[in-house]
């Protein structure tokens, strides 16, 4: 799968789905640009409520931040989990992802999200 992003033609290698709830999805694609280099997209879908399509937003991350990036991100992660809601149970978000993607096997992105043209 090929995307125009700045005007070059980038190709996604990978993508990783991620359902949150009745209006959100998040994306997180591994794309190569036209000079050979790697870098990750990652695109959040909201459904609007007006029913007029989706909102979308997106980050840009480039193989010189993924480190910094990774660490700042687990830490804010391992922050709000041990120390801001340490009895929540954040396993419930997994399962129902597990559930609902048992559920879905099988089905393309392109399938799914017809009208979502990024």
């Amino acid at each position: 799968m090929q995307e125009q992003d700045n005007n070059h033609m980038n190709e996604i290698v990978k993508t990783h789905k991620i359902v949150a709830g009745s209006r959100r999805t998040y994306y997180i694609d591994i794309r190569k640009s036209k000079n050979e280099e790697f870098y990750i997209t990652i695109s959040e879908s909201i459904k609007r409520n007006d029913g007029r399509g989706f909102d979308k937003h997106k980050i840009f991350l480039f193989k010189e931040d993924f480190n910094r990036f990774t660490e700042k991100i687990n830490e804010s992660v391992e922050y709000v989990k041990n120390d801001l809601m340490p009895t929540f149970d954040f396993d419930f978000f997994t399962k129902k992802q597990d559930d609902w993607e048992a559920a879905n096997k099988g089905k393309s992105i392109e399938d799914e999200n017809d009208d979502i043209k990024w």
